[in-house]
């Protein structure tokens, strides 16, 4: 289902927390399939308990900046993931850098119980330090874990 964040967001939803498929697919919460452009973007929004992984997609025009409350910030380029993990709660924002739009995934995912209190934290992985698999012909970025003896 598709939601506009007015102006130039746009967020496709085809996981979601509400969704029938929801215990199907646990522990993902949702993945949102996002176009943002300025002036719009995600200003300032909390999250607690779960992981996001944040990917832009290879093809974007544009790059999108990202800022905290503890003082982090950064910024993704084409290709480049950021995975954050929530913890006891962060509040946030993502915004386009330039006046070209940002299009990317997000994927959420829940994470256990015991975890959920522990601090937030961030891990960035530029596109250049992540490990590129083909198999088949299909080509693909590894962004967590180990695939076709690559890690």
């Amino acid at each position: 289902r598709e939601q506009s964040g007015g102006g130039g967001t746009d967020v496709r939803r085809p996981i979601r927390p509400d969704g029938q498929e929801a215990a199907d697919v646990d522990p993902v919460l949702a993945l949102d399939d996002f176009t943002v452009a300025l002036p719009d973007g995600f200003p300032d929004h909390a999250h607690r308990g779960f992981v996001t992984l944040t990917y832009l997609l290879p093809s974007s025009p544009g790059d999108l900046s990202h800022e905290d409350f503890l003082g982090n910030v950064g910024t993704l380029g084409p290709g480049d993931a950021q995975w954050m993990t929530c913890g006891r709660g962060i509040v946030h924002s993502e915004v386009p850098k330039t006046q070209f739009f940002a299009r990317g995934l997000q994927l959420w995912i829940n994470l256990p119980e015991k975890e959920k209190m522990s601090p937030p934290r961030y891990l960035e992985l530029p596109r250049a330090e992540q490990p590129r698999l083909i198999c088949d012909g299909v080509r693909c970025a590894l962004l967590a874990g180990e695939a076709l003896s690559a890690a």
